[in-house]
Parts: structure tokens; C-alpha cells; sequence
């Protein structure tokens, strides 16, 4: 489905007299986003091509925005707190570490591949020369927890916790992610992200 229809630009002046202000704030900022996202396809941001792709006018961007950095630095926050949120939920529903890793795997796959847009900047470090990408250092997270409990039931193939190695691991994950998304796609990816893993988390 196209997500422009899922919230559809009101005519200029017109908006829906039964939202409150907060509720017409709210879908405004949301639909910058979204239209933000779908300008990114295309090539440079401009706050004209938001505001033309939202539906809206300028002065309805600079309510919400300072310039398309601060959008693209917004759109990212979203997608790295709902990256948190998928990836703590998969570390705590799985039992063993091995199950641990799998359920990371999968969960960072199927989150970052149903918003491919948002992935790529997610997955875009902020200064040159960091190491990692702000999604990245979400994983590296996880992986640290999973570690962790690895080493309290005493699981040995699977309790590294140093910093190199958590890196490494994070590190290894990115790189094939970006290949997956940028196509064509790794064959089996979940496989081949869990087996990177465990192999450098040894």
C-alpha cells in the first residue's frame, strides 16, 4: 500500500474540525516524515520536495523542523527507538543465547527491510570515521545482553563481552545488512547473520 494514503493531505486551509490541535500537529509531523522518507528514494532533501511530497506548505515544515537535517536526524530517532524496542523484545522472548541470536537476527532483518528508506539512514554512522552506525550501535546493545546472559548460565561458545568483539560482531552485521537492502538480496540472510555471530562472539 502506498503510504501517502495513509494519511491523506488536506486541502490548503482545510483540516478536520474533530482532531484537536495536538492531533493535527501530530499528523502534520507525520506526514513530513513520510513524505521525507519517499523524497530520500530520489535524490537530495530540499524543504520544497517535502513539503510539495507532504502535501503542505513551507511555513508547516519550519513549525515542525529547523531544516531537513533535523527531519532526517527525527525520522532516524523513530526508526532506531523502534529498532531498540524490536530487538529487546527478541533477546527476552528467546530462552537460550542460541535462540538469543537467531531472534536478533531476525528481528533486525524483518525491521529494517520493512522500511528500507529508514534503514538507509539508520545505517549511515553520523561522523566520518565512527565505527559503527547509530542501528548499529543499537545491535551492538543486544548482542552485549545476549552475551552477557550467555556467561551467567555458563554458556562458553557464545560469552565473549569484550568491546572488540561486540564491535566486530555489530560491525560484520551492518556490512551484510547494507548488501542485503541494497540488493540482490543475501540468500538465506538470517542464517548468515546469526552464523557471523556466533562465530565472532566465540
Amino acid at each position: 500500500m502506498n503510504r501517502e494514503l495513509l494519511i491523506p493531505a488536506p486541502g490548503r486551509g482545510a483540516y478536520d474540525r474533530s482532531l484537536s490541535r495536538v492531533e493535527r500537529d501530530a499528523q502534520h509531523r507525520e506526514r513530513l516524515l513520510l513524505a521525507a522518507s519517499e523524497a530520500l528514494s530520489q535524490g537530495r532533501l530540499t524543504v520544497a520536495r517535502i513539503a510539495a511530497r507532504a502535501g503542505v506548505g513551507r511555513s508547516t515544515f519550519y513549525e515542525f523542523f529547523d531544516s531537513p537535517d533535523h527531519l532526517l536526524e527525527q525520522l532516524q530517532l523513530r526508526t532506531l527507538r523502534a529498532l531498540e524496542v524490536r530487538l529487546a523484545g527478541a533477546v527476552t522472548a528467546a530462552r537460550t543465547p542460541l535462540e538469543r541470536v537467531r531472534a536478533i537476527a531476525r528481528a533486525w532483518l524483518e525491521e529494517l527491510e520493512t522500511r528500507p528508506i529508514e534503514a538507509r539512514v539508520a545505517l549511515t554512522p553520523r561522523t566520518h570515521g565512527e565505527l559503527l552506525s547509530p542501528a548499529g550501535k543499537v545491535l551492538q546493545g543486544a548482542l552485549s545482553r545476549c552475551a552477557t546472559d550467555a556467561r551467567q548460565v555458563g554458556v562458553g561458545w557464545l560469552s565473549a563481552n569484550d568491546e572488540p568483539s561486540l564491535l566486530a560482531a555489530a560491525a560484520a552485521v551492518e556490512v551484510v545488512t547494507r548488501k542485503h537492502l541494497a540488493g540482490p538480496e543475501v540468500v538465506d540472510a538470517q542464517r548468515v547473520l546469526t552464523d557471523l555471530v556466533a562465530k565472532l562472539l566465540r
